[in-house]
């Protein structure tokens, strides 16, 4: 594995030690991993907002 190109990235989701995982990841891997978090977190935003606004 050529290392040069990959990094090693460890991401941890805790509520609870739900998710621990450690891995050597491309940039796309990492780009798609922080859009899915980025996402999420905004899908959960605007549902309070709309609970909220009601």
């Amino acid at each position: 594995m050529d290392t040069r190109k990959y990094s090693k990235t460890k991401v941890i989701l805790h509520p609870l030690k739900g998710l621990v995982m450690e891995i050597y990841a491309s940039p796309f891997i990492r780009f798609a991993v922080g859009a899915s978090l980025l996402m999420l977190s905004f899908g959960a935003m605007v549902f309070m907002l709309a609970s909220a606004l009601k």
